[in-house]
């Protein structure tokens, strides 16, 4: 992958670096990004999803969320809902469905805004895995309590990737 610094050859004719869809950009590129701040005083504004839709970070988003100065969220409603939207839910013919690669170029897939209950209820309506959410609330009342578990979580479950919770 050529280095962004080489592509750049008029950076001094340039009053700001603009970058859409930043969630596809590998980590070193996003730390080049970071150097043309330093090194020509010039800003940098980035745009992109923080996750895929199977809720973990790209590496891209990642880096961009170590290294950047500010992080201003754009919101965006829930597609069936209404409600603020925290999730992107991928169905396939017409159904959810969170399998596949993250990034598929030229795929058939249509991506959808969704807030956490109908990112769940979607994946679970469609028989896809998704964390038993109830079932890690019962666990976390049994320790409360003081009582052992022996439940555990297999691999394909998915974590939540925000620290904000809506239980609107």
């Amino acid at each position: 992958m050529k280095p962004l610094l080489n592509r750049i050859t008029y950076i001094r004719q340039v009053n700001c670096v603009l970058v859409d869809e930043a969630q596809f950009l590998d980590p070193s590129q996003i730390d080049q990004l970071r150097a043309i701040t330093l090194l020509w005083n010039v800003p940098v504004i980035c745009y992109g999803l923080r996750t895929d839709f199977r809720t973990n970070l790209f590496p891209g988003s990642k880096r961009l969320m170590e290294v950047a100065d500010a992080i201003e969220e754009v919101k965006t409603t829930c597609q069936f809902c209404n409600k603020k939207a925290v999730f992107n839910l991928k169905h396939v013919n017409g159904r959810a469905d969170c399998t596949g690669p993250a990034v598929q170029l030229g795929a058939e897939e249509k991506y959808f805004p969704t807030c956490f209950t109908c990112y769940r209820g979607s994946l679970k309506d469609a028989g896809q895995s998704v964390l038993n959410w109830e079932e890690m609330i019962h666990l976390s009342e049994k320790e409360k309590e003081g009582e052992d578990s022996d439940v555990s979580l297999d691999d394909s479950t998915e974590g939540e990737s925000s620290t904000e919770f809506d239980r609107k």
